[in-house]
C-alpha cells in the first residue's frame, strides 16, 4: 500500500490534510483557551507558547514586597533607656511594654515571663525575662509599684510582643508610686535608640 505523505515528506512539505479530516481550528477559537481561564492568570504553566500572549497577560507576582518603614514610636508614651514603655497613668495605672526597636532587636519572641500580680516593682530594676530565638533578655520596669495585670494573651501567644508592640503585646500594669526623672520623650527615645 502507497503511503500518500510519503513524496511530501521527501520534498520537506507537510503532508496534506486527508480528505473527511475536519479542520482544526485555533486554539483560542475553539473554546479551550477563554480569557477568563488564561494560564498566566490562573498560574498553570502554558503547555506551549502559543496558548496565551504574553503581551496581553503580563506576568505579576503574587507575593508582597516588604518595604523598610522607619520605626515609629508613639508620642503619648513615655521611655526608658532599657527600652520599655510606659502609658500615661489612668487611675494611677499605667501600662508597661517593650518598644518596636527592642522587638526587633531581639527577633521571634517565642516566651514570656512576667511579675505576678500583686508583686512589687522598682523602677530600672529586673521584673520578667523574654526569650527570642536568638537570646534571652531581661525586662525592666520604667517605674516602680504594684502589679495590677499582666497581659495573658502575650503569656499564650509571644509572637504578640513582635507584631504589636504598642498595642495588643502590652506586657503589665502597674499601680505606679514612683516615676524616674529620665524617662523620655518619643523624640528623645527615637534619637537615643538610632545611636544605640
Amino acid at each position: 500500500m502507497t503511503n500518500e505523505a510519503e513524496p511530501f515528506r521527501k520534498q520537506g512539505r507537510p503532508a496534506p490534510r486527508a480528505r473527511g479530516t475536519p479542520r482544526r481550528e485555533p486554539y483560542a477559537a475553539a473554546g479551550r483557551h477563554p480569557a477568563a481561564a488564561c494560564p498566566c492568570r490562573t498560574g498553570r504553566r502554558p503547555r506551549r507558547r502559543q496558548e496565551c500572549s504574553p503581551a496581553k497577560t503580563a506576568f505579576r507576582p503574587t507575593y508582597r514586597i516588604r518595604e523598610n518603614r522607619p520605626m515609629s514610636n508613639p508620642e503619648q508614651l513615655r521611655y526608658s533607656k532599657e527600652h520599655e514603655w510606659l502609658s500615661d497613668a489612668e487611675d494611677g495605672v499605667a501600662t508597661v511594654g517593650i518598644t518596636e526597636h527592642a522587638a526587633n532587636a531581639l527577633g521571634d519572641v517565642v516566651f514570656v515571663q512576667l511579675p505576678e500580680v500583686g508583686d512589687t516593682v522598682s523602677a530600672g530594676e529586673t521584673c520578667g525575662e523574654l526569650e527570642s530565638t536568638k537570646s534571652v533578655s531581661d525586662l525592666y520596669s520604667p517605674v516602680s509599684g504594684e502589679v495590677t495585670e499582666i497581659n495573658q494573651d502575650v503569656v499564650d501567644d509571644p509572637a504578640l510582643v513582635n507584631s504589636a508592640p504598642f498595642e495588643g503585646g502590652w506586657l503589665f500594669k502597674v499601680k505606679v508610686s514612683e516615676v524616674p526623672d529620665d524617662l523620655l520623650t518619643a523624640d528623645e527615645y527615637t534619637a537615643f535608640a538610632a545611636g544605640a
